[in-house]
């Protein structure tokens, strides 16, 4: 193929993946809201859909033995999640404010399927236990968001117990997280859009990575620069726009669930599901060098946020730089 095809065919795939992205967030959105889901589970599905092109892209690699550009993608897609979700809003803004509770819940489970994705990527968990761990901190936390105020007051828990729980619950997640429009809209129409969004994301993602590595083989570009820089962001683009949009009507707390969600189920899925089916175990010292960054920013994430109780310029500001930090690593690792 030559390199101008390529490069059309690349585009057109891109704009395709992310067209459909967009109207498989707009229908998991109306299916759960029709479903009557918490605040939660329903930003849980929103990160999902706008998650779409980097799972897609990065299980179409590993699936196709591209394990460096697959594995590159989620760690990097992640790493630029934290830039781009936490860092651009809260420099853009300069104050997004919310409760402490959010980042501490969400981003605790977010970094906790990190550190299990280190132990499967450095040898230390088995490709199965590996599947076990994420399914449990997965269960847990998907637990905790599906269950309201009212109905945890009615589990068979010690009085003290339902009441923190209640009380974490209304934190995390309050109902003022869904938009206005969302309630304005009726009907099930953006659901049947689920079924061929799901198709075009992942045809449009085995076209980009088909000709990412073909473009990246004739530009002389290693594999963990092309899955972890260029598709990593590109595909990132998505969840991007979605907090540059959230931030300036002052969500912040959706925007800091929206970042560390989409962080979490990367690597549920993008990682998960290879792990179980392929046996995803051999180290990759091309992407490895990757995981010690990701642990970091991802702590200076949680605890930055946590602190400060919102996004700020001043943390924005350490998350982008932290990023570029990292970029810089990467390119003179690869040069």
């Amino acid at each position: 193929m030559p390199t101008e095809i390529a490069v059309v065919t690349f585009l057109v795939g891109l704009a395709a993946t992310l067209t459909a992205s967009e109207l498989l967030v707009w229908g998991l959105s109306r299916l759960g809201f029709k479903l009557g889901l918490t605040a939660g589970l329903l930003g849980l599905l929103t990160a999902l859909g706008a998650d779409g092109p980097e799972i897609a892209s990065a299980t179409s690699a590993l699936f196709s033995g591209a394990h460096d550009i697959g594995v590159g993608v989620i760690i990097g897609s992640n790493l630029f999640n934290l830039a781009a979700l936490l860092g651009l809003p809260g420099i853009i803004k300069g104050r997004l404010p919310f409760r402490k509770a959010v980042p501490i819940v969400d981003g605790s489970a977010s970094l906790l399927m990190t550190i299990v994705a280190v132990g499967l990527l450095s040898g230390l968990i088995s490709p199965h236990a590996t599947a076990i761990l994420f399914a449990l901190v997965l269960a847990a936390y998907v637990g905790l968001l599906a269950l309201p105020p009212r109905l945890i007051r009615r589990l068979p828990l010690p009085r003290s117990a339902t009441r923190g729980l209640a009380l974490l619950s209304g934190q995390i997640h309050p109902e003022e997280m869904v938009e206005r429009p969302m309630r304005a809209v009726r009907g099930w129409i953006p659901v049947w859009f689920i079924a061929p969004a799901l198709g075009v994301i992942v045809a449009g993602s085995v076209v980009m990575v088909t000709t990412a590595v073909l473009l990246g083989q004739r530009w002389h570009v290693p594999d963990t620069i092309v899955g972890t820089v260029a598709l990593a962001a590109i595909t990132g683009l998505p969840n991007l726009y979605a907090a540059v949009r959230l931030a300036q009507r002052g969500q912040g707390a959706t925007v800091v669930s929206e970042a560390f969600n989409s962080n979490t189920l990367n690597l549920a899925v993008g990682l998960g599901l290879p792990a179980l089916l392929l046996g995803l175990s051999v180290t990759m010292p091309g992407t490895s060098a990757s995981l010690p960054w990701l642990v970091a920013l991802s702590l200076v994430a949680v605890t930055i946020t946590s602190v400060q109780g919102g996004l700020t310029r001043l943390g924005g500001v350490a998350i982008m730089l932290g990023y570029a930090g990292f970029l810089g690593f990467l390119l003179r690792e690869a040069a």
